[in-house]
């Protein structure tokens, strides 16, 4: 029984050590994450409420930048990819060309297919009254 460990021994002594080891690293890792996020989010809270308009230009831009940083990343380890599988540039150049309008026509098949189902829920429950009336009879 010495190679097992705390919660495989028979003892209470020792199951209760091994809980108070996991109670202790829990309320060690709650605090240090209290005072981490206090760290971090108080300014930006007092800078939201204090500065609205910069706050929100800040976080706009943010955004914009993160958006357009992940799209180049994206496209340039897609074309660093294709090269390494051998594709040409111009092969590259006319998958990249044509990605978009396959996504465009990709939304425009998923946006027809909505548009039709809600026409039929729409149909379905405008004439429900109708349908309603006809079971009942």
């Amino acid at each position: 029984m010495r190679s097992a460990t705390l919660f495989e021994k028979n003892r209470i002594v020792d199951r209760l050590k091994s809980v108070m080891i996991l109670c202790a690293f829990i309320a060690a890792s709650a605090l240090a994450s209290a005072f981490l996020m206090d760290l971090i989010v108080a300014p930006i809270a007092l800078l939201a409420v204090g500065n609205r308009e910069l706050f929100n230009i800040i976080v706009a831009w943010a955004v914009r930048l993160g958006l357009t940083g992940a799209l180049i990343y994206l496209f340039v380890r897609r074309i660093c990819a294709m090269r390494q599988d051998g594709h040409s540039g111009g092969s590259v150049a006319l998958y990249m060309c044509a990605r978009p309008l396959r996504a465009a026509g990709l939304v425009l098949s998923l946006m027809a297919v909505s548009t039709a189902v809600i026409a039929l829920i729409y149909l379905l429950f405008s004439y429900n009254y109708y349908f309603i009336y006809k079971i009942s009879n």
